[in-house]
């Protein structure tokens, strides 16, 4: 952390280095973040969408706000943004993608 917001590139540099070798294609990254970090994170979310199987961003801000944060847009080709600031949302999410069956196992 810094100046109150979260460095998710240093952040996600870091999970990198300590876990790359747990990064398969049956691995489901999650993050939770409002996007509103700097858009060098874009470069390390694309390397690791390309060693998993899916990476889920579970983003608390209203989905009406993500036009206001450009690097909501940035992060789209590499994960799938799910509002969520609910045990409602995160029930649903974790449902859709998570459960053995749906995910394919």
């Amino acid at each position: 952390m810094g100046g109150g917001r979260t460095d998710l590139a240093r952040a996600l540099d870091t999970f990198m280095a300590a876990h790359r070798g747990a990064l398969t294609p049956h691995t489901v990254v999650v993050l939770v973040s409002d996007a509103k970090t700097l858009a060098a994170a874009a470069a390390h979310l694309r390397a690791i969408r390309a060693c998993v199987r899916e990476v889920l961003w579970l983003n608390p801000l209203p989905r009406a706000q993500w036009v206001d944060v450009p690097t909501v847009a940035m992060f789209a080709p590499y994960c799938l943004m799910h509002e969520c600031s609910t045990l409602g949302h995160l029930e649903r999410i974790t449902r859709r993608h998570l459960e053995p069956e749906r995910a394919g196992h």
